[in-house]
Protein backbone atom coordinates (compact mmCIF):
# COMPACT_ATOMS: atom_id res chain seq x y z
CA UNK A 1 0.00 0.00 0.00
CA UNK A 2 2.99 2.33 0.82
CA UNK A 3 4.24 1.99 -2.63
CA UNK A 4 0.85 2.42 -4.51
CA UNK A 5 0.65 6.05 -2.19
CA UNK A 6 4.37 6.93 -3.39
CA UNK A 7 3.66 6.42 -7.16
CA UNK A 8 -0.05 8.00 -6.72
CA UNK A 9 1.70 10.98 -5.05
CA UNK A 10 4.36 11.37 -7.53
CA UNK A 11 1.66 11.28 -10.71
CA UNK A 12 0.22 14.22 -8.66
CA UNK A 13 3.19 16.15 -8.49
CA UNK A 14 4.59 15.41 -12.10
CA UNK A 15 0.88 16.75 -13.50
CA UNK A 16 1.13 19.60 -11.03
CA UNK A 17 4.87 20.49 -11.97
CA UNK A 18 3.72 20.34 -16.09
CA UNK A 19 0.55 22.78 -15.32
CA UNK A 20 2.80 25.40 -13.40
CA UNK A 21 4.48 26.73 -16.71
CA UNK A 22 2.88 28.42 -19.73
CA UNK A 23 2.94 26.59 -23.09
CA UNK A 24 4.44 27.86 -26.43
CA UNK A 25 1.83 28.35 -27.77
CA UNK A 26 0.14 30.36 -25.08
CA UNK A 27 3.37 32.46 -25.31
CA UNK A 28 3.18 32.78 -28.93
CA UNK A 29 -0.50 34.03 -28.70
CA UNK A 30 0.10 36.60 -25.66
CA UNK A 31 3.00 37.88 -28.00
CA UNK A 32 1.20 38.28 -31.09
CA UNK A 33 -2.01 40.31 -29.48
CA UNK A 34 0.53 42.63 -27.29
CA UNK A 35 2.71 43.40 -31.04
CA UNK A 36 -1.07 44.55 -32.50
CA UNK A 37 -1.83 46.27 -29.55
CA UNK A 38 1.53 48.12 -29.62
CA UNK A 39 0.85 48.84 -33.58
CA UNK A 40 -2.50 49.87 -32.76
CA UNK A 41 -0.86 52.41 -30.04
CA UNK A 42 1.96 53.43 -32.33
CA UNK A 43 -0.60 53.98 -35.51
CA UNK A 44 -2.55 56.25 -33.40
CA UNK A 45 0.38 58.35 -32.12
CA UNK A 46 1.79 59.32 -36.40
CA UNK A 47 -1.90 60.49 -36.26
CA UNK A 48 -2.05 62.66 -33.66
CA UNK A 49 1.07 63.82 -34.50
CA UNK A 50 -0.09 64.50 -38.33
CA UNK A 51 -3.32 66.49 -37.03
CA UNK A 52 -1.35 68.05 -34.03
CA UNK A 53 0.72 69.91 -36.98
CA UNK A 54 -3.00 70.52 -38.95
CA UNK A 55 -4.21 72.30 -35.95
CA UNK A 56 -1.01 74.11 -35.69
CA UNK A 57 -1.18 75.56 -39.48
CA UNK A 58 -4.93 76.18 -39.03
CA UNK A 59 -4.24 78.74 -35.82
CA UNK A 60 -1.48 80.15 -37.84
CA UNK A 61 -3.54 80.72 -40.73
CA UNK A 62 -6.82 81.72 -38.25
CA UNK A 63 -4.21 84.54 -36.41
CA UNK A 64 -2.90 85.73 -40.54
CA UNK A 65 -6.41 86.13 -41.41
CA UNK A 66 -7.65 88.42 -38.33
CA UNK A 67 -4.65 90.30 -38.40
CA UNK A 68 -6.09 91.15 -42.15
CA UNK A 69 -9.29 91.51 -41.33
CA UNK A 70 -8.58 93.94 -38.61
CA UNK A 71 -6.46 95.99 -40.33
CA UNK A 72 -8.91 96.60 -43.29
CA UNK A 73 -11.98 97.83 -40.51
CA UNK A 74 -8.99 100.53 -39.50
CA UNK A 75 -9.29 102.11 -43.08
CA UNK A 76 -11.76 104.15 -43.61
CA UNK A 77 -15.05 103.21 -45.67
CA UNK A 78 -13.66 105.52 -48.63
CA UNK A 79 -10.21 103.77 -48.76
CA UNK A 80 -11.93 100.55 -49.13
CA UNK A 81 -11.76 100.15 -52.66
CA UNK A 82 -13.95 97.13 -54.50
CA UNK A 83 -11.16 95.01 -55.54
CA UNK A 84 -13.76 92.57 -57.75
CA UNK A 85 -12.29 89.58 -56.89
CA UNK A 86 -9.44 87.70 -55.22
CA UNK A 87 -6.48 90.22 -54.76
CA UNK A 88 -3.38 88.72 -53.17
CA UNK A 89 -1.92 90.69 -50.49
CA UNK A 90 1.04 88.75 -49.31
CA UNK A 91 2.67 85.35 -48.48
CA UNK A 92 4.26 84.28 -45.35
CA UNK A 93 6.76 81.67 -45.20
CA UNK A 94 7.21 79.73 -41.23
CA UNK A 95 10.96 78.83 -41.23
CA UNK A 96 11.85 76.10 -38.94
CA UNK A 97 15.47 76.28 -37.23
CA UNK A 98 16.92 72.74 -36.29
CA UNK A 99 20.64 71.82 -35.43
CA UNK A 100 20.79 70.80 -39.35
CA UNK A 101 19.99 74.23 -40.78
CA UNK A 102 16.67 76.03 -41.57
CA UNK A 103 14.08 74.58 -43.60
CA UNK A 104 10.79 76.53 -44.32
CA UNK A 105 7.73 74.68 -42.52
CA UNK A 106 4.82 76.10 -44.51
CA UNK A 107 4.04 78.89 -47.03
CA UNK A 108 0.85 80.71 -46.22
CA UNK A 109 -1.21 83.20 -49.01
CA UNK A 110 -3.35 85.93 -47.90
CA UNK A 111 -5.65 87.40 -50.48
CA UNK A 112 -8.47 89.96 -49.98
CA UNK A 113 -11.79 90.49 -51.67
CA UNK A 114 -13.80 93.92 -50.89
CA UNK A 115 -17.28 94.26 -52.58
CA UNK A 116 -20.32 97.03 -52.74
CA UNK A 117 -23.18 95.58 -50.18
CA UNK A 118 -25.33 98.58 -50.93
CA UNK A 119 -23.04 101.23 -52.32
CA UNK A 120 -22.07 103.86 -50.27
CA UNK A 121 -23.53 102.47 -47.41
CA UNK A 122 -22.21 98.77 -47.09
CA UNK A 123 -19.05 96.69 -48.00
CA UNK A 124 -18.40 93.16 -47.90
CA UNK A 125 -14.55 92.28 -46.57
CA UNK A 126 -13.76 88.71 -46.99
CA UNK A 127 -9.89 87.50 -46.28
CA UNK A 128 -8.61 84.22 -47.46
CA UNK A 129 -5.33 82.33 -46.26
CA UNK A 130 -4.52 79.35 -48.25
CA UNK A 131 -1.71 76.66 -47.29
CA UNK A 132 -0.44 73.14 -48.05
CA UNK A 133 -0.39 70.74 -45.68
CA UNK A 134 1.12 67.15 -46.61
CA UNK A 135 -2.53 65.45 -46.49
CA UNK A 136 -4.53 68.42 -47.87
CA UNK A 137 -2.64 70.77 -50.77
CA UNK A 138 -5.37 73.01 -50.84
CA UNK A 139 -6.43 73.73 -47.15
CA UNK A 140 -8.40 77.40 -47.30
CA UNK A 141 -9.26 79.37 -44.14
CA UNK A 142 -11.99 82.22 -44.85
CA UNK A 143 -12.58 85.13 -41.96
CA UNK A 144 -15.76 87.60 -43.43
CA UNK A 145 -17.31 90.37 -42.41
CA UNK A 146 -19.68 93.48 -43.30
CA UNK A 147 -18.25 97.18 -42.95
CA UNK A 148 -20.44 100.03 -42.46
CA UNK A 149 -20.61 103.94 -43.35
CA UNK A 150 -21.04 105.23 -40.06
Amino acid sequence: MAVVRRLRAARRRRREEGRAGFTLLEVVIALGVLTFGLLGVAAMQLYSLRQGQVGKHTTQASILAQDQVENLMRSTFTALVPTGGWQNVTTVTNSIVTNSGTREDVAFSVDQRISNVTVGFTKSVDVRVTWADQDDPNRALVISTLRYDY
